[in-house]
């Protein structure tokens, strides 16, 4: 739901997409359960709630087959370093943040919450994670997860805090080649103990091209902000020309070789796809038959460690 919440500035920071109409929202979704989606991911942060009010629109029995999914802890205002996301993970502001989620989404019930990229010293946090186990006792929840935030996914102390708590049912985090250690570790079964769900296929757009400059995008789209990151920018650009240079010795489109290369992913329980128009929503359940296997993921993800280093 995030593509389609709408813009979102916080503290310096794009952290949204162009607008998208109430309409046009309701028309994707719609779209993606006639197509078999399974699971519909939101955030009470995503356009400041409005992921959650255009689900709150959909009637409840069109996503009786769907998982929904919502998520708190980052704050549209406090204390932060500029360009740097406010974050509260108190037990207080989860459980308001819960509660405004519900309220939200009326009569859809949320079946994993999540933390919505946690500090390393969220997990604990006994006062938290006491909270968060009667919201599952009580059955407003089904599962609790955490959505791994960028900054810490190549940070081992982090990945291993995250690994340790036994209060956690599911993990999210990004699976593109733009991770290459980490989809390794995947394969490997790093979080092999939880349900594991991928996200961020295509590197949010970035890495179908053309181009990494930031003025690709419009200033309300956070990937504006990001390629205005030099690192992130040349690291996109090294992950793409070889996505397209693998795609074409494949004979499939990059859209594809990236969707095989999550797809194929045998760690993954789940694969989430963004889709901010119905073309897209097709393009993505379309039933492919690529699919790359764990000896050419390990393989593509060696050749960009290798890429990366040079």
């Amino acid at each position: 739901m995030w593509g389609l919440s709408g813009p979102r500035h916080v503290n310096g920071i794009q952290l949204g997409w162009p607008a998208v109409s109430l309409q046009n929202a309701i028309g994707v979704v719609s779209e993606a359960v006639s197509h078999g989606a399974s699971v519909i991911d939101t955030s009470n942060f995503y356009g400041g709630g409005r992921g959650e009010e255009i689900l709150a629109e959909i009637h409840q029995d069109q996503l009786a087959q769907c998982r929904v999914f919502t998520k708190g802890g980052l704050k549209s205002g406090g204390c932060a370093p500029v360009n740097k996301v406010p974050r509260d993970f108190s037990a207080e502001y989860i459980q308001a943040c819960f509660d405004e989620s519900a309220q939200r989404l009326k009569h859809h019930a949320i079946d994993t919450y999540f933390l919505h990229g946690p500090n390393l010293d969220t997990m604990s946090d006994t006062a938290l994670l006491s909270a968060l186990d009667e919201l599952k006792a009580s059955g407003r929840i089904k599962k609790l997860g955490v959505s791994l935030r960028r900054s810490g996914l190549a940070n081992e102390e982090y990945l291993r805090m995250i690994k340790n708590c036994s209060a956690i049912d599911v993990v999210q985090l990004p699976v593109s080649p733009l991770y290459p250690d980490l989809v390794r570790r995947l394969l490997d079964g790093f979080f092999s103990s939880f349900e594991v769900i991928g996200r961020s296929v295509y590197g949010h757009g970035i890495l179908l091209g053309p181009g990494f400059s930031p003025h690709r995008y419009i200033s309300a789209d956070h990937r504006h902000g990001l390629l205005k990151d030099a690192e992130f920018a040349e690291r996109a650009a090294i992950v793409s020309k070889a996505v397209v240079q693998a795609a074409e010795e494949k004979d499939v489109s990059p859209s594809m070789f990236l969707k095989g290369f999550a797809l194929g992913n045998e760690a993954l329980d789940t694969v989430l796809f963004g889709c901010s128009s119905k073309v897209q929503v097709r393009q993505n359940f379309a039933k492919d038959a690529f699919v790359l296997d764990r000896a050419e993921i390990e393989a593509f993800c060696a050749k960009i460690t290798r890429a990366f280093a040079e």
